[in-house]
């Protein structure tokens, strides 16, 4: 059997261009509607991360169709009437939230609700950042940077630490920032800062 082929030139460009504005409209949707329910959230993951570079430089931004969304746990039900007052219907992946946009959304692109101050799984360092620790940027909000910095510190996935490198390819943290988190996060930090391409 062949390998599939790649699509390839300004197609696949296009395409994924489409893909990453597609992302953001989710996003700035779902935030949107949490505010006019006055429900308490933050964005965070990868898009959370484009707002923070985009502050600097928006040509330094990264596409991502990682869309999270910090919640309170007793705000979820509020939550899901607002969202679903949109097409986001609501299914779960591995016990946790997902919002996928429409009947034939994909949760791969779906808004990920992550439970303010609790642990992302069972053996994490510390809790997730609490909604409280966010800032307004244009028209929605956003974990603030120390916040966000931890969140991805706490999860410590491989995306994690490409965007937390793009973050200190701005200039948005240094080499004096291990010191404001627990040494276990720190040392993932002090690795980051250690490798900055990888």
């Amino acid at each position: 059997m062949s390998e599939p082929r790649l699509p390839v030139g300004f197609a696949s460009w296009q395409r994924a261009t489409e893909a990453a504005q597609a992302t953001e409209r989710r996003a700035r949707r779902a935030a949107a509607l949490l505010d006019s329910a006055a429900i308490p959230y933050a964005l965070s993951g990868g898009i959370g991360c484009t707002a923070w570079v985009a502050s600097v430089d928006e040509e330094a931004t990264r596409s991502s169709v990682d869309v999270r969304i910090v919640l309170r746990r007793s705000d979820l039900p509020r939550a899901r009437q607002a969202l679903e007052q949109d097409v986001f219907v609501y299914t779960e992946q591995d016990g946790q939230p997902v919002f996928v946009d429409g009947a034939t959304g994909k949760i791969r692109g779906g808004v990920k609700i992550v439970y303010a101050g609790e642990l992302l799984r069972t053996g994490d360092l510390a809790r997730t950042p609490d909604v409280a620790e966010s800032i307004r940027k244009k028209d929605f909000q956003v974990l603030t940077l120390e916040a966000l910095v931890r969140m991805m510190l706490i999860a410590n996935r491989n995306e994690d630490g490409m965007v937390l490198r793009d973050l200190m390819g701005v200039g948005l943290f240094d080499a004096s920032w291990p010191a404001r988190f627990p040494p276990e996060l720190a040392a993932r930090l002090q690795h980051v800062l250690d490798t900055p391409n990888g």
